[in-house]
């Protein structure tokens, strides 16, 4: 449920197959990126969403390509969610 935060047309309905798995880890890793797992996963999470590499059969870029989501588009969403949210704590937004 946790990607339908950052795209609200996203249709889980018809994922099947290996998009299953890609929508388990993708949502994973969202999960992490967003503060709900321990700092060193949260760390590590973003590390991911931000590299644009395809050589891993599990990088962001390729768990968006499986699901037919716009990788570029969906990194843009997460990282201003992030930095909108670090401001929040600092007391700047």
């Amino acid at each position: 449920m946790t990607l339908n935060l950052f795209i609200r047309d996203f249709d889980r309905s018809r994922v099947r197959g290996e998009g299953v798995l890609a929508l388990a880890v993708l949502e994973d890793g969202i999960t992490c990126f967003m503060g709900r797992c321990n700092p060193t996963l949260e760390r590590e999470s973003e590390v991911w969403v931000k590299t644009d590499d395809f050589n891993w059969p599990f990088s962001f870029g390729k768990v968006c390509r499986t699901l037919g989501i716009d990788a570029a588009a969906l990194r843009k969403t997460l990282l201003n969610w992030k930095t909108g949210r670090l401001a929040e704590r600092e007391g700047v937004a």
